[in-house]
């Protein structure tokens, strides 16, 4: 737990650095679901995780609804809450032990998480996720990602 609080600190230092924005509040929530997720990915799936909290967060503040769909589900199977409800399951791709795939599909939930949250909305998901927006549809176009669903 302690070397996951170092990383967070790390990875969020870093990532706010890199695009000229303040250090973000952490609800308590967030907190308990980063350090209780087990972390296929490793450490680059928390480097993933946190970035793109910064980069959807609002108000400075990253709470649960910033977190990708897995961590979300895993938390809320502990606590026996419902889960935020972040895309369709007919979307999800098949996730296998690889860790190229974890990153792809990482990638993948961010992208469709900030699309979805913007209505598909090219111009103001592409900021959000720090790209030019031919990279976006490029990503979009490789995922097969159906932009009338998020309409």
């Amino acid at each position: 737990a302690g070397d996951v609080l170092l990383l967070m600190n790390h990875f969020l230092q870093k990532v706010c650095r890199a695009i000229g924005r303040t250090l973000p509040a952490i609800d308590t929530e967030v907190q308990k679901a980063l350090l209780g997720y087990r972390w296929p990915g490793n450490i680059r799936e928390l480097e993933n995780t946190l970035e793109r909290a910064v980069h959807v967060c609002r108000d400075n503040i990253i709470t649960m609804e910033d977190l990708s769909r897995d961590v979300t589900l895993q938390f809320n199977a502990g606590s026996k809450q419902p889960a935020p409800v972040h895309r369709t399951e007919r979307q999800q791709p098949h996730i296998s032990g690889n860790s190229a795939q974890l990153l792809k599909h990482q990638e993948y939930s961010s992208i469709l998480d900030v699309l979805g949250e913007n209505g598909g909305n090219i111009r103001r998901s592409a900021e959000m996720l720090g790209i030019a927006r031919s990279t976006l549809y490029e990503k979009i176009r490789r995922f097969g990602i159906d932009m009338d669903e998020l309409r």
